[in-house]
């Protein structure tokens, strides 16, 4: 059971990796039009600025749903396992 947990959550982590990157390709994507878009120096700072910021924020709040999800996944995988062994040590002090 406990691997059947994990790879469903590896699946969903997997996938939260996938968005990740489509969002950041599609971030580029637009930043690299915006910049040719630019008509001036500062256009273009300013463009390279916000494209920084939006980055940073995406990858800080896209990195914080995968940890979360990473720690749940561990969480719900071990359980099983966690009752396996209590399970075992009751049966073993039961028998000694």
């Amino acid at each position: 059971k406990a691997s059947e947990i994990f790879v469903r959550g590896a699946e969903d982590i997997g996938q939260a990796y996938f968005q990740l990157a489509k969002v950041t390709a599609e971030t580029n994507a637009d930043a690299a039009k915006a910049v040719f878009a630019a008509k001036t120096l500062n256009d273009v700072v300013d463009v390279q600025n916000e494209f920084a910021r939006e980055s940073y924020q995406t990858l800080f709040s896209e990195g914080t749903k995968i940890s979360e999800l990473s720690l749940k996944v561990a969480h719900e995988a071990f359980e099983p396992l966690k009752e396996q062994m209590h399970g075992s040590i009751k049966k073993t002090m039961k028998d000694s």
